[in-house]
């Protein structure tokens, strides 16, 4: 099984966990997280990003979307 970390090759084991410190990064998390603190703060931010859908629509662009959250504020 490709998913099974015992049975992984080692280059697609490598390949993960590269893909996971580079998306850990992108999100500003450290490596000393739990699974449990990062899925809570994905949580938040989807809730976030809901919350502001609901009450502005969808944003064109990103700009729109930093427009209308520091007016919020």
């Amino acid at each position: 099984d490709l998913y099974d970390e015992v049975t992984m090759p080692k280059d697609l084991r490598d390949a993960h966990n590269l893909n996971d410190k580079i998306v850990m990064k992108i999100y500003g998390y450290n490596d000393k997280m739990s699974e449990e603190e990062i899925a809570l703060d994905l949580l938040e931010q989807y809730q976030f990003v809901s919350d502001y859908v609901e009450k502005h629509g969808k944003p064109k662009l990103e700009e729109d979307f930093e427009a209308d959250y520091d007016a919020d504020d």
